[in-house]
């Protein structure tokens, strides 16, 4: 009786310290001119569980149903086994279906938002750094757009605040290059989320995310690919 007391204690207690334990999720972004790199690593129970993904390439790309956005995404390069690659593009036509059931899926988001600012307010973010390059080549359009992008960073600061917490101050610079028109936006932001909370967001998120399609009458978008589709480029 003691010793079965004991394993129930024990299970408990395990089963405690996993959802108490931290998910850190850290993001970098780095863009400069026309180049774009997107990193976003995951650690979950004290580092045994790794994700890394990275957005490499974005491309416009010909498809019969006109142009396409193409994005390549990776894994961990360093790790011999996550070495893949995979292409996704984002067609006319899915940009059609949105638009035509646009009000369906506002609603949509709207009913989503609710758990998913819940689970926001959990998060603590120790990290938050933003460094921006800006130049046109000339002194007067580069002084504006530096003050510009100070007015940008203040308005997505602000909400930010009011989504997580933020545990430091963040870094921000913005520094304006007059020799030259140049375009550099480099990033990086560290979050930090219980196990616990991290699932019932998510448990909560896919139950209003179902249940809303459901009610709201939104098809899958495979279904809808022949008798929807109706812009100019296909006739």
């Amino acid at each position: 009786m003691i010793s079965t007391s004991l394993i129930l204690l024990a299970i408990a207690l395990i089963i405690t310290g996993l959802f108490c334990s931290n998910i850190q999720f850290e993001a970098k972004v780095l863009q400069q001119q026309d180049q774009v790199d997107a990193q976003v690593r995951v650690q979950a129970l004290w580092g045994i569980v790794r994700f890394h993904r990275s957005l490499r390439q974005l491309n416009t790309v010909p498809t019969r149903e006109g142009l396409a956005v193409e994005s390549v995404t990776g894994r961990d390069p360093t790790r011999a086994t996550d070495r893949a690659s995979s292409v996704h593009a984002f067609t006319a036509q899915e940009l059609w279906h949105i638009v035509r059931h646009f009000g369906a899926y506002r609603a949509l988001a709207r009913r989503c938002w609710r758990p998913l600012r819940a689970t926001l307010a959990r998060v603590r973010v120790p990290t938050l750094e933003v460094r921006v390059e800006l130049g046109t080549g000339d002194a007067v359009s580069t002084g504006c757009l530096v003050g510009a992008a100070w007015g940008v960073l203040g308005i997505v600061l602000g909400g930010l605040e009011a989504l997580v917490r933020l545990q430091t101050p963040p870094r921000l610079m913005v520094h304006p290059e007059f020799r030259a028109p140049t375009l550099r936006l480099e990033g990086r932001c560290i979050g930090r989320l219980r196990l616990g909370y991290a699932i019932l967001g998510a448990m909560q998120l896919f139950v209003t995310w179902h249940r809303s399609r459901r009610d709201l009458g939104i098809e899958t978008r495979q279904g809808e690919e022949d008798e929807a589709w109706s812009t100019p480029s296909k006739g």
